[in-house]
């Protein structure tokens, strides 16, 4: 099968596809795909710091995640898909002040999110503060 090399939302697709399926190295190859597009670059930075923390490079996951926030301190995903890598690799302390930061932001901007994303941030902090 042959993708359309400018079809953004196939790449996003195929590289939902692969994450799913856990194949990280697809998976960050059709991301970088979406990146030099500079298309969905929330869901491709999410899923590449996600695959790479699958593969085991955690601090390059951290460090994406961190390249980007500086960029955009607002992007409440980021600091969702932050608190889920420190919890994943037991750093409890590191992942609740994602979590709280990624909460504020969905407050801040309550008239534009989704209830359910509030709903699992919160208890993502309820959980962590245990």
């Amino acid at each position: 099968m042959k993708l359309n090399p400018k079809d953004d939302f196939a790449w996003l697709s195929l590289a939902k596809l692969y994450f799913r399926m856990k194949k990280a190295k697809e998976t960050i190859r059709c991301c970088n795909k979406l990146l030099k597009m500079r298309k969905s670059i929330s869901a491709a930075v999410s899923m590449v710091s996600q695959a790479m923390n699958m593969t085991g490079n955690y601090p390059g996951a951290v460090e994406l995640l961190e390249g980007y926030l500086q960029n955009q301190p607002e992007n409440d995903m980021w600091w969702f898909v932050l608190s889920e890598i420190y919890e994943y690799r037991d750093n409890r302390e590191a992942a609740l002040k994602a979590a709280i930061k990624c909460k504020n932001i969905l407050k801040k901007y309550q008239h534009n999110i989704d209830a359910d994303n509030l709903q699992q941030v919160e208890s993502k902090i309820r959980r962590l503060s245990q």
